[in-house]
């Protein structure tokens, strides 16, 4: 419960400077990734998201935070997603966040994220490369990948 009124830069705090181990580890699991990835992906969801409170651009920035990969995750279609060319993103950081929507069963939340992204993208003429999509790759392509069954 307490984790519901907590800013997500108090629960990324929280989770790297006093969970325990093992029970990060089973808070991990249940995202299907090491408590290490889960830990740096809520760092960079924090820093994502204050960027956007603050009316900071998010389109062109070449580095967004060191997430780690994951060497094994709970639903494989994301595994291949990742651009691992272009680690630091925007694109890996949509990969994530859909990964995650889905592991909390929010799927079709995260196919209306990414559509109003790509809506927006579309809006103001914003190239896909310039946000760390792999070469030859659209943004209507990720919502073709996100709305496949593992």
């Amino acid at each position: 419960m307490m984790v519901e009124i907590m800013s997500i830069g108090e629960v990324s705090r929280w989770f790297a400077d006093y969970v325990k181990l093992s029970d990060k580890k089973e808070i991990a699991s249940h995202f299907g990734v090491s408590e290490k990835v889960l830990e740096t992906w809520i760092r960079t969801l924090s820093k994502v998201r204050n960027r956007c409170a603050h009316h900071n651009r998010i389109y062109g920035i070449e580095r967004f935070g060191n997430f780690v990969y994951p060497k094994k995750i709970a639903l494989p279609k994301y595994q291949r997603l990742f651009n691992l060319d272009k680690p630091d993103g925007f694109y890996n950081i949509m990969v994530i966040i859909c990964y995650l929507a889905e592991m909390i069963h929010r799927k079709t939340e995260s196919y209306a994220y990414v559509k109003n992204i790509g809506q927006v993208m579309q809006d103001l003429n914003l190239k896909e490369e310039q946000m760390g999509f792999p070469p030859g790759m659209s943004i209507w392509d990720l919502l073709d990948e996100i709305q496949e069954s593992d």
